[in-house]
């Protein structure tokens, strides 16, 4: 009976998938290669736990499952958003190189779905077309955002080395470092940027997490913040939250 039970979900989640892969292609509304892109990704089921507000199947609102599927949602959304690779593709001015590669990683190490995943969802895994495209994509996309001006760029790096330079308008360096060392942006007045991001020690107060008013101690790592700094000016983008 287990196996029959087993192979029952399985057959329920292949029908499930294929409808929510048309579903949302057809609320989309994307065009040429956005839609070849969508659909790899969609019918992959990277939606569930890279986009936000994914519709799920029935078993997710059972107790124990749902405490698992929501935990595995949360972490999928920190490590990579699928709705914002999704936006660039049709506003190429929100493309991230960021996120560009990231999905190049996991599409070159075989990292995703993880096996959880394709036990129940038979046929989610990538084939080495739908590989080779999304591959050819990213690329494509990492090579209009390269860093204008910078030495040594590839697309094919997972890493771009940070520009020397950076176009800048005077008054409103002068507003950042204004803003920078400025503590009433802290509730208390005690606590400035410069306070975590220390100019002297290369924008870190080498502390594991630093410490804010009342003690109390921050989530992130400063070097953390720094690097999502330096990813974004690194692909021509506003800082994304984290």
């Amino acid at each position: 009976m287990s196996i029959i039970g087993y192979l029952g979900v399985v057959g329920y989640l292949h029908q499930f998938d294929k409808g929510q892969a048309t579903k949302l292609l057809v609320e989309n509304h994307y065009s040429n290669d956005q839609q070849k892109v969508a659909k790899t990704l969609f019918n992959n089921g990277c939606q569930y736990c890279h986009s936000p507000n994914a519709t799920l199947p029935f078993y997710s609102t059972l107790p124990v499952i749902n405490n698992k599927m929501q935990n595995d949602i949360a972490a999928g959304l920190r490590a990579f958003r699928m709705d914002r690779l999704l936006e660039g593709a049709k506003d190429p001015s929100k493309l991230s190189q960021a996120d560009l590669a990231k999905l190049q990683r996991v599409i070159e190490n075989d990292e995703m779905p993880l096996p959880e995943f394709t036990h129940l969802h038979w046929g989610s895994k990538p084939d080495d077309q739908e590989k080779a495209f999304l591959l050819n994509w990213i690329h494509e996309k990492r090579q209009i955002l390269l860093p204008k001006g910078t030495p040594n760029t590839d697309a094919n790096r997972l890493v771009q080395p940070i520009p020397d330079s950076i176009p800048t308008d005077a008054k409103k360096v002068a507003l950042g470092h204004s803003i920078f060392f400025d503590g009433r942006l802290s509730s208390d007045g005690s606590i400035q940027c410069h306070t975590c991001h220390q100019l002297d020690k290369g924008g870190v107060d080498r502390l594991a997490t630093s410490t804010g008013i009342d003690g109390k101690k921050a989530r992130l790592m400063p070097q953390q913040c720094l690097m999502q700094l330096l990813t974004s000016l690194n692909s021509g983008m506003v800082a994304q939250p984290i």
